[in-house]
């Protein structure tokens, strides 16, 4: 196997510049290319002829499984035979794991190895993933692009994701058909195979739960396979996405974990955890070319949630800077008090 892993983000999405460069470690460590895409701000929300920028990884999988497969100029080996996509939100923590670790125990007839949503809102994740260099992804991504189904979320941020599960169902890979409970953290299998897709469970592949407790081994945070509750344990790659739980020292069934207060917060405490080092960045933009040496390295960000967004920056300015405020927020604390009252009435 001969693998690429594959980022991309615009420059002012702030964990972006966090986590590529653990991906690029590991990615070196293993022998994979690394391919990071750092774009200029998009200005999708006024431009309405472009895409949500989620949609960027589906356009950039198509291009290289294009050039690789029809042949012509590429960013990645000759002989890749496997993509590997990581969110810029998500980061690999378990450097020790390959991914021909990953494929063990799949059938060669898989071309497509995804993990179970985050939640039960939806099956699949396409946070992370990977994908066999062959016609049948080539035709799988080409479709999820330029289908009329996937008209309707093109401007819906991550909805790439109800665009690609659209197509696995017109495909007839059966994932629809599974019996409830899908997800393996709700009682439903952990390995889910279909003709040309397997479907790893959250904990192996793709996950926004940690535990960072101090008693905790590094290597395996969370419960052991054996009959262990396995909701906190992280095998491969930690995915700020929605909400990240993590599971703390003084956390049990009275005080239960809660949610983060930041993506930011999650992505640093796990990587604190695992004993990787928060600044490794200088070493990989040394190594970088020009174009996206410009946006390594950003300022230290000022804010802890992702995207930073001038629209909505200006529109906070100035709902702060009006005189009525003050009166709104009374009037909406009142109100508030006076349904509590009724209710209790």
């Amino acid at each position: 196997m001969h693998a690429a892993v594959l980022m991309s983000f615009t420059a002012d999405y702030e964990l972006g510049h966090i986590t590529f460069p653990y991906n690029k470690q590991y990615a070196d460590k293993h022998g994979y290319d690394f391919v990071c895409k750092i774009w200029p701000p998009s200005d999708w929300m006024t431009d309405k002829s472009k895409r949500h920028p989620t949609w960027d990884k589906v356009e950039m999988i198509i291009e290289l499984l294009t050039s690789l497969l029809r042949g012509g100029g590429t960013t990645v080996s000759a002989d890749t035979t496997h993509l590997l996509w990581v969110d810029a939100d998500a980061v690999v923590l378990n450097h020790a794991t390959s991914l021909e670790q990953l494929w063990t125990g799949v059938p060669s007839s898989t071309e497509l190895l995804i993990g179970e949503d985050l939640s039960t809102t939806c099956l699949v994740n396409c946070g992370v993933f990977c994908v066999r260099v062959s016609e049948w992804s080539l035709k799988l991504w080409t479709d999820v692009w330029a289908s009329p189904m996937s008209v309707r979320w093109h401007r819906s941020p991550h909805r790439e994701q109800s665009a690609l599960l659209k197509q696995l169902v017109a495909r007839g890979e059966g994932l629809n058909h599974v019996p409830l409970p899908f997800h393996s953290y709700c009682g439903g299998p952990k390995l889910k195979l279909f003709p040309h897709v397997a479907v790893l469970p959250r904990h192996a592949i793709n996950t926004n739960r940690g535990d960072v407790r101090q008693r905790t081994p590094v290597s395996c945070s969370g419960d052991d396979e054996e009959g262990g509750d396995l909701t906190y344990r992280c095998d491969f790659v930690f995915h700020a996405a929605g909400r990240p739980v993590l599971m703390r020292d003084g956390n049990d069934a009275h005080h239960p974990p809660r949610y983060c207060s930041s993506k930011e917060e999650a992505l640093r405490a796990m990587l604190v955890h695992r004993g990787l080092s928060l600044e490794p960045r200088q070493e990989l933009v040394d190594t970088m070319d020009p174009p996206a040496c410009a946006n390594a390295l950003p300022p230290a960000p000022k804010a802890s949630c992702g995207l930073v967004n001038p629209h909505l920056a200006q529109a906070r300015e100035k709902m702060l800077s009006s005189p009525g405020l003050g009166v709104t927020i009374a009037a909406i604390a009142v109100a508030v008090y006076i349904a509590i009252a009724r209710q209790r009435a």
